[in-house]
């Protein structure tokens, strides 16, 4: 590329990141949250200036209020028969992650026919196809389930590494998820640590919502869970679940064909 292009490559990448940053409604942390016309702004910029393919999805209002009972029912039940010889689920509670693992099932036959928790990843996959390079079927390899409290549930930045596709069902009580994707793609495992990054993206995820995004190294997605928010869960879940926030965990250790 001569030295022009590159000049024009720069400032409308700098430009990009000016609308972006650009000052919108504060947190009460003060910080700033990016808005979807804002985040279409950084697509539009970035997308024929760089390899960048879109690697996150936030599917809302999937589930119905009865569909996220019958997943509650079903996790909590697996729970029980997975915590049974334990000493109840297990609590992570480190480098800024704190949650509670509430099962973890791997194999293809972790998701029984019939089940709510088995029909899930599909129906995300059917609805997120829209925005995403997405397979056809979604073969899952190990589902899990995980339990954030609202007073301090938490998950530490990091990059999942795994060759597939990460589905995530959210349940109960709201929760701020994030996502910084990297302007260049490539599999190198030095980019995941030293890759120049876009702006953050913010999901606040409610209950029925899913988040769908490549966890290959080449996606490079870096991701958390930041706050999730008290008094937020919707009055259809019962009281159990009143005070935290559940996610339902989907991976795949290969990577599936596209259509």
């Amino acid at each position: 590329m001569s030295a022009n292009g590159n000049a024009n490559r720069n400032m409308e990448c700098q430009r990009a990141r000016t609308s972006v940053n650009a000052p919108s409604n504060k947190r009460a942390d003060g910080r700033e949250q990016l808005q979807p016309s804002e985040a279409v702004t950084l697509d539009a910029a970035y997308g024929q200036q760089t390899d960048r393919r879109r690697s996150v999805a936030h599917v809302r209002g999937l589930f119905s209020p009865a569909e996220q009972l019958k997943l509650l029912q079903e996790l909590t039940d697996w729970g029980t028969q997975y915590n049974a010889k334990r000493d109840g689920p297990q609590h992570v509670c480190k480098n800024g992650s704190d949650f509670e693992i509430v099962f973890g099932l791997p194999g293809e036959s972790c998701c029984p026919a019939g089940s709510g928790i088995a029909a899930a990843p599909q129906k995300v996959l059917h609805t997120g196809r829209g925005d995403l390079d997405l397979p056809l079927e979604y073969r899952t390899s190990f589902v899990d389930c995980f339990r954030y409290p609202t007073s301090r549930g938490r998950l530490r930045p990091h990059v999942d590494m795994l060759p597939g596709w990460v589905i995530v069902v959210s349940l109960g009580c709201d929760a701020l998820f994030w996502a910084e994707e990297p302007i260049s793609r490539t599999n190198s495992l030095f980019a995941v640590r030293d890759a120049e990054r876009l702006p953050r993206r913010e999901f606040r995820l409610a209950s029925g919502d899913a988040m769908i995004f490549d966890g290959s190294c080449a996606a490079n997605v870096l991701h958390g869970v930041e706050e999730v928010y008290p008094g937020t869960c919707p009055t259809h879940l019962p009281e159990a679940a009143q005070d935290y926030r559940f996610c339902l965990q989907y991976r795949q250790y290969f990577r599936e064909r596209t259509a």
